[in-house]
C-alpha cells in the first residue's frame, strides 16, 4: 500500500464530497481522488477494491490506481481517476444549462389509424 505522507496536513487533499459511506478527496495537482470509507470495519471498500482489480482498465469505469494510506489520519482509501466534470448528474445538469439536453432526443411521430 502506498503512503501519502503529510498531504492532508499540508493542504494537498481537498474534500470534494462526503456521504453516508465515506468521503472523496482530490489530490491537488493530480488527476486522482482518494475514496475513504467512513467505517472501514464493514469491509465494503475491500470488496470494491477487489472489483476494480478484477475489472482492470475499462473505458467506462474510473481507473483504479491502488490503495493509499494517509498516515497522519490513520486512514486508507482507494485511489481513483478524477473526473473534472464531477458526477454524471453534475455533468448532465451543466449540459442542460447550456441548452444541450443529455441523452437522445425522441422524434415526435404521428401515427394514423385506419
Amino acid at each position: 500500500m502506498a503512503r501519502i505522507e503529510g498531504l492532508a496536513s499540508q493542504g494537498k487533499l481537498t474534500a470534494l464530497s462526503e456521504g453516508l459511506w465515506g468521503a472523496i478527496y482530490k489530490l491537488d495537482g493530480h488527476d486522482r481522488v482518494l475514496k475513504v470509507p467512513r467505517d472501514p470495519s464493514h469491509g465494503l471498500h475491500i470488496i470494491e477494491k477487489m472489483i476494480y482489480e478484477r475489472l482492470g482498465e475499462h473505458t467506462f469505469i474510473a481507473q483504479f490506481y491502488g490503495e493509499m494510506e494517509i498516515p497522519d489520519e490513520k486512514k486508507s482509501g482507494l485511489l481513483l481517476q478524477y473526473y473534472r466534470h464531477g458526477s454524471l448528474k453534475d455533468y448532465f445538469s451543466s449540459l442542460e444549462a447550456f441548452g444541450h439536453p443529455p441523452g437522445l432526443q425522441q422524434k415526435k411521430r404521428s401515427v394514423s389509424v385506419s
